[in-house]
């Protein structure tokens, strides 16, 4: 088609205005009787004067094609409804045809904007950016006094109160001591037994040489009662336990020790100073990478989460072992930094965040899937 024809420049003027008018559904009916005068010789050399306009958009509602139609006789409803089905068809095919080169991918090729946020997403996975984790840490005393059974026997009474507060000399367990007792006046009356025996030994050695003999036996038998007798007699005094230091005495129950048998060195309780305290904290094996002695240490307390306590790796076991949920974790011991506020209470559990190394960002965020997919394929 000459695109330089007069009439066919006419009818392009007409299709063009005709695309920028609002549109219905059976689409733009008109007659060139009505049209402008710069249309005069479209209706003098046009014998189809009734035309029927019906745009082809895509999904986004833009305008790329139409079809204009025209004949003799007035259009009547029915002709405009096969027309609509025409429309429907030939917008899909051409749609097809183009396959969105003209109104979709070229519009989306030269649009900035996405390829700038591309290209911003993987800039910012290269910022530096310290490691870190979250686990889970407990407040508990630095340099507790343990409180241990000093001979073997029951828990007679437990003198004090879970979390109570001691002073030095203060009563703490009292042990069953009734044959403690008994052993000691056994022990007493062998003691006088063994001195008269050395008396009598003595006052025979002056006229009997069998005397000087015995005399000898009956002093090494008093030593030996002597020493049995203070054995029992430190057993008896150990029978009730007091406090070295003062401070608070943490133990779980009073009644799940009383009545329990001990043996020599097992643990009762201990005695912690509140104002010297320090936190346990158990990070996981897959977290271990960040585990260094002098790592820094942001506390966040269950019973202030949004004070935040500054503190310090000191030391971290070598070994995993089991927690208190059953699964594998490294223990860490951090001292809180110095600071005005007081030491929190023996105890307190919460969260702690340990910073490690800086690492990129996309490191940081994709470490643990790149981990199990390569624990997964085995690379």
């Amino acid at each position: 088609m000459d695109r330089t024809v007069p009439l066919v420049h006419l009818l392009e003027r007409l299709s063009q205005d005709a695309a920028h008018k609002k549109k219905d559904e059976t689409g733009q009916v008109f007659d060139t009787v009505s049209l402008s005068d710069e249309f005069n010789d479209l209706k003098k050399t046009y014998p189809f004067h009734a035309m029927s306009w019906h745009g082809f958009s895509n999904r986004r509602g833009e305008i790329f094609g139409g079809m204009l139609l025209a004949r003799e006789n007035e259009w009547n409803e029915a002709d405009l409804i096969v027309a609509g089905r025409l429309k429907g068809a030939f917008q899909h095919a051409w749609a097809a045809l183009v396959s969105g080169a003209r109104y979709k991918d070229t519009s989306r090729l030269i649009r900035p904007l996405p390829w700038l946020l591309l290209i911003g997403c993987l800039l910012a996975l290269a910022i530096p950016v310290p490691m870190a984790t979250l686990s889970p840490m407990e407040v508990i005393p630095a340099d507790p006094f343990i409180v241990a059974a000093p001979i073997e026997g029951v828990i007679k009474q437990i003198e004090i109160e879970p979390n109570a507060r001691v002073a030095e000399g203060d009563l703490l367990v009292t042990f069953e001591n009734t044959a403690l007792k008994n052993q000691l006046e056994l022990a007493e009356r062998e003691v006088l037994v063994a001195s008269a025996r050395l008396k009598r030994a003595t006052q025979l050695a002056f006229s009997d040489r069998r005397g000087r003999h015995d005399l000898g036996i009956a002093r090494a038998q008093l030593a030996l009662k002597t020493a049995e007798r203070d054995y029992a007699r430190d057993l008896a005094a150990n029978s009730q336990v007091t406090a070295e230091r003062s401070g608070i005495a943490i133990f779980s129950n009073k009644n799940d020790l009383l009545g329990k048998p001990m043996a020599v060195g097992e643990r009762i309780m201990q005695i912690a100073d509140p104002d010297n305290v320090e936190v346990r904290i158990d990070i996981s094996v897959g977290d271990s990478l960040i585990l260094n002695e002098g790592a820094k240490v942001t506390l966040y307390l269950d019973q202030s989460p949004l004070d935040r306590v500054k503190a310090t790796i000191i030391q971290a076991d070598f070994e995993a072992k089991k927690n208190a949920a059953n699964t594998l974790s490294y223990q860490a011991v951090a001292t809180i930094d110095e600071n005005d506020r007081p030491p929190p209470r023996l105890g307190v559990r919460g969260t702690a965040q340990i910073f490690g190394d800086k690492v990129s960002l996309g490191f940081y965020l994709f470490r643990k899937p790149i981990s199990t997919l390569r624990q997964w394929i085995g690379i």
